[in-house]
């Protein structure tokens, strides 16, 4: 779910199949996107004030996994990203942001 508060602030929450959270509330930018759940978690795109984004993955049970080297993200489907890398590759990731196919 993504709530948004009073104040603007935006939060994404993870809820199991009781209605219960997951994990804590993650706190969201204004420009943040997040791309849908799949199997093994869901990944968050953060953006700084330079325009620069970050990814993040989260797997249900909170653990973070930083794709430190990726400039951009197309989600997964069946288990790979399409990614570009620092150095301009575009390569195939798994979720440990592991490339698969280069």
């Amino acid at each position: 779910l993504l709530l948004t508060e009073e104040n603007g602030a935006r939060r994404l929450v993870l809820l199991d199949k009781e209605g219960n959270p997951v994990f804590d509330p993650i706190a969201l930018g204004f420009g943040d996107v997040f791309f849908a759940p799949d199997d093994n978690g869901f990944v968050v795109e953060s953006h700084t004030a330079e325009g620069s984004a970050t990814y993040r993955h989260y797997d249900f049970t909170g653990a973070v996994t930083e794709y430190t080297y990726v400039t951009g993200f197309t989600g997964f489907s069946e288990g790979l990203a399409m990614v570009t890398l620092t150095d301009g590759r575009i390569v195939y990731i798994n979720h440990m942001a592991e490339i698969v196919i280069q």
